[in-house]
């Protein structure tokens, strides 16, 4: 609570110093807001609900990047694609990449604007839940845009669909550049962290002159920031966090905190079908202290350093730590160039060229890999990637010639290899650029202005993925008869011989978006009684493509034929298939916006727009909003207006993709009373073309209070519901519905679920306590989940803006402060969906404690990053050379709905709290009289580090929460 009221009492003490002046800052802020309505001078957007981020904003943050800005936005939810995580797999998107997530409603559901047209996409994708499961969601990248030639960031708060198109369901983001620039800026920052040795580099240049009728405005960004290492912080090697969480939070202190991975150089190695298991050890565990051979075995050389023994225990101590070689951030180069051109040409008509270039180069170590599907070998099926030593691999014959009764009991000619990993590190190098050319005229026709202009825009992303393993060349280094020989027991400490199938693979992404548009707008086309009447018309027409080039190893190209999968084995340990997707969608627009005057103080905006797609067809979406002057101090504002959202390119035209994925069997929890373990099976997607559009909802209802001058103060409410969710069922769900199909049919019932796909019942030891009143069923090989339109989303919340400027003989001050409530976020469910709900409810056929509810369909707001409160705080005072800014950003606490009180006495009925964090950022500066600035900052300056959670390998909710702590940076500046 306390750290709440820090955002409040410094804009109170602040706002009660009004004896010492008045500011125009309220009558600024109108000026130049322009999203929300095209029509120029438009007095609708003096009623709209748009969130100013100014330029002395964003430098008074102490930020380096667009991902970081948007960080820091009281309306931005989780960042799912941010740089400080794992940026996924192979298979998601990685570098320097971001993600804008208005609402926290997911990626994908808010409209990016850059001088008032779209910003293409980034190529590549990461996953977000929606539903039961995960989905590929798109997003502009933040970090193309120069955050240090921002004049404005205008957050449209609203639903926008009618004036800008598709995708503006949570609002728009307009980023506003500085054009018509006139001289030169030079800046130059340096980084340093309290906690890490590493530093950070930033050179910025910006440049403009009018050559006659011409503007020339040139922008240049260079960042170079170090990479920081998993052991510069003690806590990111902790791979077990039980032995230090304190006592109070017994009853959370189970196994979930072991982070730690089963696979690592302590491998284990088996015959047959699973007896007869040896485990690697170190020299100075107990096991490589036995007085007889016949008990513990060793590799010839080596039975100082480590040994096998006849058990099949993973000590928790031999578990892989991700962090021994793990980067947490990446060593980063990044480029921002902006070049605009305006010309006034001899008829009048303004000319306007905007060229953009963003490259980034990004590398990063991570961690050894593991093949797929390391259990013993399954009499169902499901070791996608198992590893098979052959009689002939010259280290196993080493160790049968020195340890004669060693595998003795061996059934066939070759050993199993499980929870192994590779030695050698994967690391990746990411290579982005994005180009951006506009080219628009503009000016007016009699009374009317006019716009027109060509957009055409690329985004690359080329990924080299290094430290990859080969399954073809694995079965050949293992088949070797010489010391050449992969040594599968090496433990890291003898010869491993990796080097012979370890491999690079690539991915190639491109993303391009071209765009020709026309619009007119006239503020006065007739006149009411109330006053004038304005009137936008306009068209677009755009592209989208998308193309994602997978390497052969992974893209079916180069199968693997030692495993079992669907529909073939990736040839690349750890890496599911996944082909080459291409799409692409022409879009065309006819819009209308219209301002009239309904009274004298009572302003009403109507606009519509119509989207004709080439693939899922066409819509049409509307708003109305109202502003009323109730009194001079006093403004109601009003909107309700339909948005939509497309499919995303790559949910309609993705190629048939598997993942491999431990998950609960409901069936065999209910029907086996020994059932206690999650095993891998195959979730297989694919690009649904029949998805249609999300259809959204939107309302709100605010007041817009000016007390006294230099003061604002804002409060709305709204309300987004979203038809048509694009989603999966998931996995759980289908083996949910699995289950109950059968428990409804009774033991005649042999199909259930015909998405599930099981392999033949077969009875052992394992499954002889079958329930007999189901019939009996193998484990899950496969899932067939498929893109679906899911039920309703609905979110709730309420805005607060506290905006204060005043001019004193003491300085000018400015406060603002901005505050995000959400009051709901449910995730509807129905049909099927429904039934599960309804089965797994007290009573029902579901209600068993062994087995999982469904999930992804309920109340979502409080839970796993989707937390019920965001604040930011800006102040500033400025007197003559000297000035000092003060901001900060509070994010509220919630669930993780992955650990439970379910250890040491707890009842298992509630959940871990992340808690809230609060950063406060303090900068000072002084300009000196020959033109030259010298600003310090502290950010964090209470060196608050994330809130423990078990969600990610660093202790912390990484979509959320920066874990770097304090640290300093000093700006020199100088205009010439």
């Amino acid at each position: 609570m306390f750290n709440n009221l820090k955002f409040l009492i410094l804009p109170i003490f602040l706002l009660s110093n009004i004896a010492f002046g008045q500011s125009d800052s309220a009558s600024d802020v109108e000026e130049v807001v322009v999203v929300g309505s095209q029509i120029k001078g438009a007095k609708i957007t003096g009623a709209l609900p748009v969130n100013l981020v100014t330029a002395e904003d964003i430098e008074s943050m102490g930020i380096d990047s667009g991902e970081d800005l948007f960080a820091n936005i009281a309306e931005q939810g989780g960042n799912n694609a941010n740089q400080s995580d794992f940026n996924g797999g192979y298979n998601a998107t990685r570098g320097d990449v971001g993600s804008i997530n208005l609402r926290n409603i997911g990626t994908g559901n808010t409209l990016t604007l850059l001088n008032g047209r779209r910003i293409v996409n980034s190529p590549g994708y990461q996953t977000e839940a929606v539903g039961g499961s995960f989905v590929p969601v798109l997003s502009a990248n933040p970090n193309s845009i120069p955050v240090f030639g921002i004049d404005r960031l205008e957050i449209l708060r609203d639903g926008a669909s009618a004036i800008y198109g598709a995708d503006a369901v949570a609002g728009v983001v307009n980023t506003v550049l500085k054009t018509d620039y006139e001289g030169a800026a030079l800046r130059y920052r340096a980084v340093a962290y309290d906690h890490f040795s590493n530093e950070d580099h930033r050179v910025n240049f910006t440049w403009g002159k009018d050559l006659g009728n011409t503007n020339v405005s040139i922008y240049f960004d260079y960042f170079d920031r170090g990479k920081i290492g998993a052991g510069e912080d003690p806590k990111w090697l902790i791979s077990d966090y039980r032995p230090l969480l304190a006592p109070q939070f017994d009853e959370y202190n189970d196994t979930t905190w072991r982070n730690g991975s089963a696979s690592s150089e302590w491998m284990q190695f088996y015959v047959g079908n699973g007896s007869n298991i040896f485990s690697l050890y170190p020299a100075s565990d107990s096991n490589c202290q036995k007085t007889t051979s016949a008990d513990y075995y060793y590799l010839p050389g080596y039975q100082d350093q480590f040994c096998f023994y006849d058990a099949s225990s993973i000590r928790d101590e031999l578990r892989g730590n991700y962090g021994t070689t793990w980067d947490k951030r990446s060593e980063l180069e990044r480029i921002n160039l902006f070049v605009f051109l305006n010309t006034e040409l001899a008829n009048g008509i303004e000319a306007y060229t905007e060229l953009g270039f963003y490259t980034s180069e990004d590398a990063r170590v991570l961690y050894g890999g593991a093949p797929l599907g390391l259990g013993t070998a399954s009499r169902q099926g499901n070791n996608t990637q198992p590893v098979k030593i052959p009689s002939t691999n010259y280290w196993l014959n080493q160790l049968v010639r020195t340890n004669g009764n060693l595998f003795v009991d061996k059934e066939d000619d070759f050993l199993w290899m499980r929870y192994g990993r590779f030695t050698t590190p994967r690391s990746y190098e990411s290579q982005r650029f994005t180009y951006r050319l506009v080219q628009g005229f503009r000016g007016n026709f009699g009374a009317w202005d006019w716009d027109t202009g060509i957009l055409v825009s690329e985004g690359t992303s080329r990924m080299m993925n290094h430290g990859r393993q080969s399954m073809t060349l694995l079965d050949a280094a293992l088949a070797d008869s010489t010391s050449n020989a992969y040594n599968p027991f090496c433990a890291g400490i003898a010869p491993c011989n990796e080097d012979q199938f370890t491999v690079s693979i690539y991915r190639k992404n491109s993303s391009k978006l071209s765009l020709i548009d026309f619009k007119m707008s006239n503020p006065e086309v007739f006149n009411l009684p109330a006053g004038p009447v304005g009137v936008l018309v306009g068209a677009e027409i755009r592209k989208e493509e998308l193309e994602d080039l997978r390497d052969p190893r992974i893209n079916g190209t180069i199968q693997w034929n030692g495993g079992q999968g669907y529909p073939y084995v990736s040839d690349v340990a750890n890496s599911s298939p996944s082909p080459d997707t291409f799409g692409d969608r022409s879009t065309t627009s006819l819009f209308a916006e219209l301002q009239a005057p309904l009274l004298e103080n009572l302003n009403s905006q109507i606009a519509f727009r119509y989207e004709d797609a080439d693939d899922f067809g066409d819509t049409v979406v509307g708003k109305f909003a109202l502003g009323w002057d109730a009194h001079d101090r006093v403004k109601v504002r009003a909107s309700t207006s339909t948005s939509f959202r497309a499919p995303n390119l790559v949910t309609v035209n993705e190629g048939l993709i598997a993942r491999s994925n431990s998950r609960d069997d409901a069936l065999y929890a209910y029907a086996l009373p020994n059932y206690n373990d999650a095993y891998s099976m195959i979730r297989v997607a694919q690009g649904n073309p029949d998805l249609q559009a999300e259809e959204s909802t939107n309302t709100s209802i605010g007041l817009v209070l000016n007390p006294f001058e230099g003061l604002i103060v804002t409060i709305d409410q709204w309300k987004i519901e979203q038809d048509d969710t694009v989603g999966l069922f998931g996995e759980e769900n289908h083996i949910l519905l699995d289950l109950l199909l059968r428990i409804q049919g009774g033991a005649s019932e042999c199909t259930g679920n015909p998405l599930v796909i099981r392999a033949p019942y077969v009875l052992d030891a394992d499954t002889a306590d079958w329930n007999s009143a189901l019939c009996p069923a193998g484990q899950v090989q496969r899932i067939n989940d498929t893109y679906i339109n899911l039920d309703k989303r609905t979110l709730e919340g309420t805005d607060i803006i506290i905006d204060y400027g005043i001019d004193t003989a003491y300085g000018e001050f400015s406060a603002k402060f901005v505050s995000t409530h959400y009051d709901k976020f449910y995730q509807e469910a129905s049909g099927v969906t429904q039934q599960l709900i309804n089965a797994a409810a007290p009573g029902g056929p579901l209600d068993n404690p062994n087995v999982v509810p469904p999930n992804g369909f309920q109340n979502l707001l409080g839970k796993d990053g989707f937390f019920e409160d965001k604040y930011t705080m800006n102040l500033s005072w400025k007197n003559g050379p000297y000035e000092v800014f003060i901001s900060g950003t509070s994010i509220g606490d919630f669930e993780e709905t992955a650990v439970t009180n379910n250890a040491n006495g707890g009842d298992g009925n509630s959940f871990w709290v992340v808690d809230s964090m609060t950063t406060v950022n303090l900068t000072l500066g002084y300009k000196f009289d020959n033109g030259w600035r010298v600003r310090g900052t502290i950010t964090n300056v209470e060196d608050e580090r994330a809130p423990l959670s078990d969600e990610a390998t660093w202790w912390s909710w990484n979509d959320v929460h920066n874990d770097y702590g304090r640290y300093y940076t000093l700006e020199l500046y100088k205009r010439f």
